[in-house]
């Protein structure tokens, strides 16, 4: 237990000088993705910022983990960390999910906005599969279609990518 929270806070101390002055960080005791939910609802919290495991994004999607379900369960936007395949390089692609739906109309900004700032490259995709996509309006906020399911069109898209950026319907 000692070392797990000598770990526990040498990452808490490496995450709060990333995150600046502004941030805040609490090192909680408890099941990580029930402490992590509670204490972004009684913080208020607006952005979690969580790593992985290494596993591959479809493991997490498909076989879930703290990072994937905090992904739904979160009251707040959730950055997923993954360690860059090149740190000089980071990040160098970017990749956002869109539907032509408000929530990823605000995805796109926010991918547009970090692709700028960091110079990064950014793909815009939908999956034609999809149920309730607005395409006509996908198209107009520069998304390319791709055949198939959007969540499988998106792991596609985004398997070399830095950054992922989708919205949530909730």
């Amino acid at each position: 237990r000692a070392r797990l929270e000598q770990e526990a806070t040498r990452a808490v101390c490496f995450g709060a000088a990333i995150g600046g002055p502004r941030a805040r960080s609490r090192l909680v005791n408890g099941p990580p993705l029930q402490s992590l939910l509670r204490e972004l609802r009684e913080k208020q919290a607006t952005l979690a910022v969580v790593g992985t495991h290494g596993h591959s994004r479809l493991s997490e999607m498909t076989l879930g983990g703290v990072a994937g379900e905090l992904r739904h369960g979160a009251p707040c936007s959730v950055c997923i960390a993954r360690r860059p395949a090149a740190e000089a390089l980071f990040p160098r692609t970017s990749v956002a999910g869109c539907d032509g739906s408000v929530e990823s109309e605000t995805a796109v900004s926010v991918a547009r906005h970090l692709a700028d700032r960091f110079g990064a490259s950014l793909s815009i995709v939908t999956g034609l599969g999809g149920k309730d996509v607005d395409h006509e309006r996908a198209r107009a906020l520069g998304a390319v279609a791709v055949e198939g399911h959007p969540v499988g069109a998106l792991v596609d898209a985004s398997e070399d990518a830095d950054i992922i950026v989708v919205g949530s319907r909730g």
